[in-house]
């Protein structure tokens, strides 16, 4: 008994790879995106902690917030990204500058993504936002009274 070969399941298995590699692509894109969300994130955390560990351990005159940006944005641009689309500033400038203060600054940048075809774009950019926390130090110069945490 012998059978006869034919070409059937050749071009059945040749639809089924180009498919996979176009699935393969789409999820790749799709993958991407995620990481450059995630790396943002990363950077974005740096360097807000680097902004407000400058501001919290600087002589508290008009200088501090804006030595605390750029501090940021040199962290920002250490993980290689621009900062020009970086926006910090500080959430509790009601507590003031007194030692043992909590200082907290607020971060945000945005993510472009990228154009994935057959996939509906909801959205051209990602809004990434990181926030961290200090007390301001209890040793520092330049601040009256006695510092109640130490």
């Amino acid at each position: 008994m012998s059978r006869a070969r034919t070409q059937a399941g050749f071009i059945a298995g040749a639809e089924v790879f180009a498919l996979g590699i176009l699935v393969f692509v789409l999820a790749t894109l799709i993958a991407v995106n995620a990481w450059a969300v995630v790396d943002a994130k990363m950077a974005l955390t740096d360097a807000v902690k680097e902004g407000v560990r400058t501001y919290v351990e600087e002589t508290p005159d008009p200088s501090a917030e804006p030595d605390a940006r750029q501090a940021a944005r040199k962290a920002l641009e250490g993980h290689g990204r621009s900062a020009s689309s970086l926006k910090l500033r500080r959430v509790n400038e009601e507590q003031g500058n007194a030692r043992c203060a909590p200082v907290t600054f607020e971060a945000a940048v945005d993510v472009p993504l990228i154009a994935i075809p057959l996939l509906p774009r909801h959205r051209a950019q990602f809004h990434v936002t990181a926030r961290h926390s200090e007390l301001v130090d209890p040793l520092r110069t330049g601040i009256e009274g006695e510092a109640p945490c130490v």
